[in-house]
């Protein structure tokens, strides 16, 4: 199996302008810190997004830039430690945007899935993230991926708290 970070694969593109998480609109509300959380008792680094309360989710997206043939590289995976409030969502979108920041269409279809579908609870609040693209992929055309995006549903946070995401290991794999 051939697994690609988001370093690795900066590396080896032109459409790559940075492996970073970023906001995918001006708008954007999230706040990111750069950090490190422990996988399998060994720091690793991490982005952690800080989401407060809006009335909008889709101007909360944050990305990174797709770095590589998706249709080679179908199964993402990552790990994420979520610290929810009480009654904040313990779900969120994972997609990808096209060159229009919007969500990958097919025939009124959009390239989205839940988090939770294809994540497995490791620790209280821990989680790895698998998604095998395969048969999802060949219903849209790929090449005009040009973002993987998370879009956290803020307006179901509680007033005056937050959601932190630290995100880790964001890798395609064939």
């Amino acid at each position: 199996m051939v697994i690609l970070s988001l370093a690795d694969l900066s590396a080896e593109s032109d459409r790559v302008t940075s492996g970073d998480w970023a906001p995918i609109q001006k708008a954007v509300t999230v706040t990111m810190e750069d950090g490190t959380m422990k996988v399998n008792d060994k720091e690793v680094t991490a982005r952690t997004l800080i989401y407060s309360r809006s009335s909008s989710s889709f101007t909360n997206a944050v990305g990174v830039p797709v770095v590589a043939d998706l249709t080679e590289y179908p199964v993402i995976s990552f790990r994420l430690k979520l610290a929810l409030p009480s009654g904040a969502p313990d779900n969120f979108i994972v997609s990808f945007f096209g060159e229009e920041n919007y969500y990958l269409q097919n025939e009124g279809s959009s390239l989205v899935v839940k988090f939770l579908e294809h994540a497995s609870e490791v620790a209280p609040g821990e989680y790895e993230f698998v998604w095998d693209g395969r048969e999802k992929f060949q219903q849209f055309d790929m090449s005009a991926a040009r973002s993987f995006v998370l879009v956290y549903p803020t307006e179901g946070i509680p007033e005056g708290e937050t959601v932190k995401m630290s995100v880790s290991e964001v890798s395609f794999q064939k």
